[in-house]
């Protein structure tokens, strides 16, 4: 950054150099567009390739957060509780295998002691 008071004057330093000239004159055309893929040729060559013995890279499904979040399997739950409160959950969390095991633990005691009332 160009400062008036480091150099002494607004003239810019003496090793300053020009600004670059970009020139896209050549880039008038417009791109070509592809042909649309016809999908039932598609579909016979995935056929042949799997007749040849041509297989896919993989065969397993990759799950990861986005996908469980995109098929609403998981959800996420915030709360705000008391730090007591928290150190207790936490306690027993322990003995569950996940927080969701623990938390489902806790709205069956709940069903079975407000459906007898």
């Amino acid at each position: 950054m160009f400062c008036a008071k480091k150099w002494g004057s607004n003239k810019m330093p003496e090793d300053s150099r020009p600004s670059a000239r970009l020139d896209f004159s050549e880039f008038t055309e417009t791109p070509v567009k592809r042909t649309p893929v016809d999908k039932a040729t598609t579909h016979q060559a995935i056929s042949d390739a799997a007749k040849a013995g041509f297989t896919a890279r993989s065969d397993t499904v990759k799950i990861d957060g986005r996908t469980l979040r995109r098929t609403g399997r998981t959800a996420q739950m915030n709360m705000k509780v008391l730090p007591e409160t928290k150190a207790r959950f936490q306690k027993h969390l322990t003995q569950f295998g996940s927080s969701d095991e623990f938390l489902k633990f806790l709205l069956d005691l709940y069903d079975r002691g407000t459906s007898s009332h």
